[in-house]
């Protein structure tokens, strides 16, 4: 039997994409979110050259990734200004890959139309055609740790506990990650205000060695407080909190925290959900909890058929609300209709219907 697809249609869902966040790594922003599709103003087309010294094809690489001059070679950019501006941004992006791949000597040279870029002044003027912009990267040599030590409230901590150890990585990777395990382990103990107050970092270029010192604020164990929902239209803002249960006077977890978007999610009416504690506790020492959601379209509906030189044409549909009462109620209503054209009568006709309703 042949059976031939002859259309199918889904209609009636929109998604809310995250908002895209710098990353600062040693006090150096990068991955700073662009405008995205944006009509660009006074464009203005480039060439680049990316050039490593040494033989280290694994290292090039991961500098030519962080570098937006190469990654957005093909297209413009808005104006002169905007070129600068976008050079001086790739410089501190490549410091900071540097870093990451503990080269705490690297150095770092962009040129613009010939000229370095730290020559340029402000109101440099390119035209004629695309700019040539070259990039030179000396990477440095290869920094391991030195002393390493906690302070604070980890000064009990064994830093290699966290993969610090003397000779071993010094990149800044490692570091940050040593770091967040250090915050995550305070929080599991109900810390919701758990922070790293200091980072002390010394690169000692006589021995390629980097001596890091870290201060570290445990804050006190707390319950929650209020949870406070936010982009709720359709859906019922109590319902919403309900779902998140997060019990005043229950000691903070950030295991909590993931079960409650875990539990918002599957409720599929929003497109997106963000749980996090408040940056400070309130006045009985409770930490408040924010609640950001934003809902997707309620309503969807679709359409199909199909052929058969046996059983003829067939159609279907359905159609549904994903909160129908305004606490996630899901509706579905569905039908078929098979055999036209090669039934005799419509008695003849096969037919199915279904209504779901889900609370």
């Amino acid at each position: 039997m042949m059976r031939v697809l002859l259309c199918s249609l889904f209609v009636g869902f929109a998604g809310v994409p995250g908002q895209a966040q710098a990353i600062e790594i040693f006090g150096i922003k990068l991955f700073e979110p662009e405008g995205g599709d944006e009509e660009i103003a006074d464009p203005l087309n480039y060439t680049v050259t990316f050039d490593v010294a040494g033989d280290d094809a694994a290292l090039e690489q991961k500098l030519e990734k962080a570098s937006s001059l190469v990654q957005d070679a093909d297209r413009p950019v808005s104006g002169s200004l905007g070129l600068m501006a976008k050079a001086r941004g790739d410089r501190e992006q490549i410091v900071a890959a540097l870093y990451s791949e503990a080269r705490y000597e690297g150095v770092v040279e962009i040129s613009v139309g010939g000229r370095p870029l730290d020559d340029l002044p402000p109101d440099a003027e390119f035209g004629g055609g695309p700019v040539p912009v070259a990039v030179s990267v000396d990477a440095g040599s290869l920094f391991t740790l030195g002393a390493v030590e906690f302070k604070g409230d980890a000064a009990s901590l064994a830093p290699a506990a966290f993969g610090l150890l003397p000779g071993g990585d010094a990149g800044s990777d490692a570091i940050l990650k040593a770091e967040n395990e250090i915050i995550a382990r305070l929080k599991e103990e109900g810390r919701p205000l758990a922070t790293v107050t200091s980072r002390d970092v010394i690169a000692d270029h006589a021995t390629t060695t980097l001596d890091v010192s870290l201060t570290v604020s445990a804050g006190p164990v707390a319950g929650y407080g209020d949870t406070i929902v936010s982009g709720t239209e359709q859906v019922d803002r109590d319902f919403t909190r309900y779902m998140a249960d997060l019990e005043r006077g229950r000691i903070y977890s950030p295991r909590d925290l993931e079960d409650a978007r875990d539990r918002l999610r599957n409720l599929e009416v929003f497109s997106s959900v963000t749980v996090r504690e408040a940056g400070g506790l309130d006045p009985n020492g409770a930490i408040p909890i924010d609640v950001e959601v934003s809902e997707r379209k309620m309503r969807y509906y679709g359409a199909g058929a199909t052929l058969s030189n046996t059983e003829g044409l067939g159609l279907e549909g359905y159609w549904g609300h994903r909160n129908l009462f305004g606490r996630a109620e899901k509706l579905r209503l569905e039908g078929a209709v098979g055999r036209i054209g090669e039934a005799s009568g419509l008695g003849d006709l096969n037919y199915s219907a279904a209504v779901l309703f889900e609370k």
